[in-house]
Parts: C-alpha cells; structure tokens; sequence
C-alpha cells in the first residue's frame, strides 16, 4: 500500500522581546515554504500579526529554528516527553540566542505575561495538530489489501496524540460511500439544470399562452368577409401554438422524470451505504435497533361521513351560520350503475350455457384424474418413506387398492366427460378438440375438403409468376447458380424408425382409433 504522508511540520516555539514587548510566535515550517515559493517576506506576516517590527537577524534564526525543527522524528509513544523536551529546548535557546533588548520577567507586566501564556497554549494546539497531521494518509490505487477483512467495527487507535476511536473500513464500503458522493454531485447538477430548465420552459409557456389568448381575441374581432383568409391563417397558427403549449408541457414533465430517476438513485445507494454503517453503529450501542413495530392497516374512510364532514365545512367557510345537521346524505349509486345489465338469456340460451359449464368442468375434472393418475409412482414412493404398515405385505395391498380407486376415477372422469360432451352438442354448443394433435375435430365438415385444393391454387399469385417467366430469355439456364446462404455439412439421415409421429403419440389415442375404423368401414 502506498501512502503520500502530507508534510506538515513541527511548530517552532521563538520567545524575544522586540520594541519593549514580548513576541511568542507559532511559526510552521509549512508556512516558511510557502512565503519563500511564493516570493513573499512571512517576516512582514508576523509584524503586522504582532503590531511590531522584527529585526532582520531574529527572522533569519527563526528560519533555522523553522527548518531544524521540520527534521525532527515523530514517536507516538513518547509524545509528551518529546514536546517538553522541545518546548523546554526551544525555551532555553531564545532566551539565550534570540532576546534582544530582553527584559527580566520581573520587569515584564501583567499583560506581557498574559500574552505569553496565550502564544504558549496557541503553540501546543499547533503542535498536537502537526502530529496529527502526520498520521493522515491518501490513497493510490486502493486495493484489498488496505482494508480490514473482517466486518465494519470501530477500534481503538490513536491520531498521533491520543487514543481515539476509529472505524475500520471494508472495500465494499469504501466503494459504497464514493458511490454515494457521485451520486449526490450528479444529483446536485441534474437538480441545478433541472431548476433553469423548468424556469425557461415557464417562461416560454407563459408567452404561449399570451399568444394564444391574442390569437383567440383576435378572431373574435374579425367578422367582415374580406378578412376570412387572414382568420384561416390565424386559425391554423392558433392550432399550432395549443400543440405548442402542450409540447412545453410535455418537456416539464421530461425534466422532471429525469431529477426523479436521479433522486431514486441516490436514494437506492445512499441506502446502500446506510445500511452497513446502521449494522456498526447498532453494535457499537450508538444507536438503539429498530423495532419491528406491527403494520396497523390504515383506517378506511367511510363516503357518507366523509362527505357529511366535507360539506359541513363548506358551508361554515362560506357562510357565518351554524348550519349543523342540515348536510343531506348523499344519493350514492354505486359501481352498478355503470354497468351494463346483461340481457336476459332464453331457456335455449340458459341451457347451452349450463351445458358448456358443464363441459369445461368435466375437462377439468378429467385433467385432474389423468395428472394423479400419472404421478402414482411417485406418490407411492414419497409415501413409503413414512409409512406406518406392518409388512412391506401390507403396504403394497394398500398401494395396490390406491391403484384401483386412481385408475376408477379416470374411467368415470372419462365418462362424465363423454356425457357431458353429448349435451353440450344437443344444446347447440360447439365444442372444440382438447389438445389435438391429430388435427382433426367433431364437426360435421371435418375430414379432408377437395376445395382445399382449389384454395390453395387460386391464391397463388400466377399473373405475376406469368409475367416473370415471360420475361426470362429463351436461352437462359435453368439451373441456379447464385451463392447459397446455407452452410454445407453432412449428417445422418433420420430414419424411419427414429421419427417421431404426432399420429402415434396422440394425446387422444381413442378417438384417432375410432376415427379409422369409421374410414375404414
């Protein structure tokens, strides 16, 4: 892993008295870089933040200091020593290198120590934020490999000068938190295109609508007959400009489809993140879990009250008087009213009607027969792992009564099929082949048509194959010779016996049996 440690140095503690007063000042090495890249003297930031001059020799040993004191090596363990040890250091060498025209600190008043104490507590602030600073660390090409593999928890850790608590990261929410940052900048700029966007289309619905109001007013002034085109035209434009309006307000509504998608997004990963820093800071006992409260069905409002209530109201902000209990209930019709009736069938309509329900019901039940009577094995199977029999005797005689009753309830399914196929045809209903794979159905015109024949040849298109042909020349080859799309390989052919025949796999075996013995005879 690979860290650009920011260099931010150590302060530099100087103590002089300059022009009869006493000069504590926090200077950083940082600060010293910056003034002498930039072409600027930091000796004229500290006179005008000390209200006095500094004479030249102090600044050059305050830049030494400054430089001296970026070169010290930082240990976390021994802080404190380290900045006594410094600050008591620095102490002795300005009070013996950089006091000029020093007084004693006898001599010095209240407000000179004052000041001092305060340029000392500004100093070790400074301090411990260098220190701090030098615990900072940026990223290049963030990998696995700089995250914890366990879950996202805080520790303890230190900042460079105290224990403190930190969180450790995973990549998953690394990557979950800079999505969260793209996704509120792209929301923040689709949010301030979305504002100019709707203010222009505003404006320029406004201006729409001042045009059509003049259009419509200017047609209602032209009556003569001599100014009949001039109104056509204007008419035609005020088409144009109500397509216009409607299309302004079209364009609103994309804008604001578009913030909405970016809002849903935003939310979805915001949500995202949330949820792996609610996990952490619920184990941490910083935030209470979340109760599952029980889902209360909200109320339903009843129209009669609901209606009373609103016209009550309306009538007590329209007029002074106390007009309770005069709100008539409301005459309500219902969804019926809307409806349809349907005519009233006829004994020859109620009985086909009755015969059809009765037809698909026994489909129905046929189907159901056929699909438990399929799966006997298995249900056999499935029941023998808990079976409670005596013998494996007995167990299959119960089994072998199960087979009976299944085989029992397709015959009879079969047959109340058959019966209730027989009304359905007497009651007029057309019933239609289930699953037909033969092709054929009871009608009385099923079977092979020879004008099926005559069908297929008259919609053949022969004036336009005529006219082709005749446009072919009499020498031409009859053979193609074009490119064939096709790929060439050679396969097996199927035989015979390796076909499958829809005839012969029926789903209605009986009744294609039935069918040849009827053509056969």
């Amino acid at each position: 892993m690979k860290f650009n440690m920011k260099r931010i140095k150590r302060t530099v503690r100087t103590v002089g008295v300059l022009g009869g007063g006493l000069i504590a000042t926090a200077l950083t090495y940082r600060t010293l870089a910056k003034t002498k890249h930039n072409n600027q003297l930091a000796k004229q930031d500290l006179e005008v933040e000390q209200g006095s001059s500094l004479p030249k020799k102090a600044w050059g040993e305050i830049c030494n200091l400054g430089r001296k004191a970026a070169r010290i090596v930082y240990c976390p363990k021994c802080f404190h020593n380290d900045m006594r040890s410094s600050i008591a250091e620095n102490v002795e060498s300005e009070e013996e290198q950089h006091v000029f025209g020093a007084k004693s600190e006898t001599d010095l008043g209240v407000e000179d120590e004052g000041l001092a104490d305060d340029s000392k507590s500004v100093i070790d602030i400074d301090r411990e934020q260098a220190y701090r600073d030098e615990t900072y660390i940026m990223f290049d090409n963030e990998s696995e490999e700089d995250y914890t593999a366990g879950p996202v928890r805080f520790v303890n850790a230190s900042d460079g000068v105290s224990e403190v608590a930190a969180l450790l990261m995973t990549m998953d929410l690394s990557k979950k938190i800079q999505q969260a940052i793209q996704a509120q900048r792209a929301f923040n700029k689709a949010e301030q295109k979305a504002i100019l966007k709707r203010r222009a289309l505003h404006n320029l619905n406004r201006e729409v609508g001042f045009e059509i109001r003049s259009h419509q007013r200017r047609l209602q002034q032209k009556k003569s007959s001599s100014e009949e085109a001039a109104s056509a035209a204007m008419k035609k434009e005020l088409e144009k400009l109500q397509l216009m309006q409607e299309n302004v307000q079209l364009k609103r509504q994309g804008v604001d489809a578009q913030l909405q998608s970016q809002a849903v997004m935003l939310r979805r990963v915001q949500a995202s993140m949330t949820a792996i820093l609610e996990e952490v800071f619920e184990v941490s006992d910083l935030v209470q879990p979340q109760i599952a409260e029980p889902e209360v069905p909200p109320e339903e409002l009843d129209l009669q009250m609901e209606y009373k209530a609103f016209c009550k109201d309306l009538e007590k902000n329209c007029s002074d008087e106390n007009t309770e209990g005069s709100v008539a209930e409301l005459q309500m019709f219902g969804q019926e009213s809307l409806m349809i009736a349907k005519p009233a069938l006829t004994p020859e309509q109620q009985a086909k009607c009755d015969a059809s329900k009765a037809f698909y019901d026994a489909q129905d039940q046929l189907r159901d027969a056929l699909a438990r009577f399929e799966q006997r094995d298995v249900a056999r199977e499935r029941d023998r792992q808990v079976a409670r029999d005596e013998s494996e005797e007995a167990f299959d005689l119960r089994w072998v009564h199960r087979y009976r009753e299944l085989t029992r309830a397709v015959i009879e399914a079969e047959e109340r099929l058959d019966q209730a196929k027989a009304r359905a045809i007497e009651a007029g209903f057309r019933v239609q082949g289930e699953s037909q794979t033969s092709g054929f159905t009871d009608r009385d015109d099923d079977g092979y048509r020879e004008s099926w024949v005559a069908e297929v040849l008259a919609s053949i298109p022969r004036d336009s194959i005529d006219a082709w042909l005749a446009g072919l020349p009499d020498d031409a080859d009859s053979e193609w010779k074009g490119t064939s799309d096709a790929d060439e390989w050679e396969v097996q052919e199927v035989e015979i016996c390796d076909s499958v025949s829809m005839v012969a796999d029926g789903s209605r075996r009986r009744r294609i049996d039935k069918w040849q013995l009827a053509c056969g005879s």
